[in-house]
């Protein structure tokens, strides 16, 4: 009888860990498979295709050393996570059709930044989103980033 009880304790905490890793896993493939249309056709974003690499990289080297967390509860955070997460879905489908639209790129990297951001906090708090940000953020160099008034004379 204790042995079951052990196992259905590990098989709960198996899947409490195991679900949020496959949504998120997801998620970041979504963004990455986005991205990889401009690392591919740009050649000044070739270098794109080792970022994720380093963002894992960076994540995991953070993760050995984490600071003790805490779950956290905001309402604020809660908010922003149900945000992004609402607003996954339409930016998603209006990016089907315009794979080259900048904006909507950035959008989605965002969205999925800020709930990964959120995620972390839930799980470990202030200290954890301090700690794991830049490994998370880092994705952010791989995007277009030229200038809104480049081709402009003003």
């Amino acid at each position: 009888m204790e042995r079951t009880t052990t196992t259905n304790w590990q098989n709960g905490k198996l899947t409490q860990w195991i679900l949020p890793f496959v949504v998120f896993g997801a998620l970041w493939l979504m963004l990455i498979r986005r991205l990889s249309l401009y690392w591919a056709t740009y050649p000044q974003y070739a270098f794109g295709w080792f970022v994720p690499f380093i963002c894992a990289y960076l994540f995991l080297i953070r993760w050995k050393s984490r600071p003790a967390g805490k779950p956290g509860r905001s309402a604020a955070a809660t908010w922003l996570f149900s945000l992004a997460g609402l607003a996954l879905l339409p930016t998603w489908l209006v990016s089907q059709p315009n794979p080259d639209w900048r904006l909507i790129s950035w959008l989605l990297g965002l969205e999925i930044i800020g709930l990964s951001l959120c995620a972390i906090y839930f799980v470990g708090g202030r200290s954890w989103v301090a700690h794991f940000a830049f490994g998370v953020c880092f994705i952010l160099v791989a995007g277009r980033q030229k200038r809104l008034f480049q081709y402009h004379n003003f």
